[in-house]
């Protein structure tokens, strides 16, 4: 499973962990899981299409099998779900608690996740190595919270969106967002019950964007998790500053683990495994 190398800094900076602190000792995990509100995704029965060939970056269009059930959360994490693991608030719009956690840096979003991990008592997916490096090792194996896969991602924003004449509905994007954020939820539920899947603020991913154009494999897939190597991640869904034709399912950006910005955050996905 996939290390990924990144130029970093992280070194220059503290990182405390759990065992370093003793806030986490007293969250309730209870109170912590029910900020999720986590929705189980259903996986196409065969295959989707992956991709777009109107953009460079979205090719070429390929058949992309998943095969590992994943519940999600209904909603981008938010500020407050953020302070309460983290304990700082990154975010530019720091007025609105249940507004998107944003400004949120690639590598910040893995370490929530191990955070959030412990305080529930769930494995914990990645380590974080020297120099910013991240290894998965057991992959989507692993039942822990974790960022999305890439393909993950562009299936749950592909099945669960209606056609463009409603994107006002659902999303907060320039024509409504009034050049802010807005709280999770308060746009309708696309069909898999999960809001601001496009819009609100953009989705930080798992995978590593090749160097460009980063163009996908022209060959079926089965759970890919990307490149196993690069500096760049993923963020996908546009957001409360983007116009409409930027809220598309197949768009796709990139920039260093270690950048950040008031339109991107994230959400998180779980493994289910079926016990025999």
């Amino acid at each position: 499973m996939p290390i990924v190398s990144s130029m970093s800094f992280l070194g220059c900076r503290e990182v405390r962990t759990l065992e370093e602190t003793t806030f986490w000792q007293e969250l309730d995990p209870a109170g912590i899981e029910e900020q999720l509100h986590f929705v189980p995704l259903d996986l196409p029965n065969e295959y989707f299409w992956r991709g777009n060939n109107l953009d460079i970056d979205e090719k070429p269009v390929h058949q992309v099998s998943l095969t590992t059930p994943i519940v999600v959360t209904r909603h981008e994490i938010t500020q407050q779900l953020y302070v309460d693991i983290m304990e700082h608030n990154p975010s530019f719009f720091k007025d609105c608690p249940q507004c998107p956690v944003e400004k949120v840096r690639w590598i910040e979003a893995i370490e929530f996740a191990n955070r959030l991990n412990t305080i529930l008592g769930l494995p914990i997916c990645y380590a974080i190595l020297e120099r910013g490096e991240v290894e998965w090792s057991e992959g989507t194996r692993c039942t822990g919270w974790r960022l999305p896969t890439e393909a993950e991602w562009e299936w749950m924003a592909q099945s669960g969106q209606y056609k463009y004449q409603v994107l006002n509905r659902l999303a907060w994007f320039s024509d409504n967002a009034d050049n802010r954020s807005h709280p999770v939820c308060t746009r309708d539920l696309d069909r898999n019950g999960l809001c601001d899947v496009l819009g609100n603020v953009q989705e930080w991913v798992w995978d590593v964007a090749e160097a460009y154009p980063s163009k996908y494999p022209n060959r079926p897939l089965v759970d890919p998790i990307g490149p196993e190597e690069g500096t760049h991640h993923v963020f996908r869904g546009g957001a409360w500053n983007r116009y409409g034709e930027n809220l598309s399912p197949t768009i796709r950006k990139d920039a260093s683990y270690l950048f950040r910005n008031n339109d991107l955050g994230f959400r998180l996905v779980r493994t289910i495994i079926s016990k025999p």
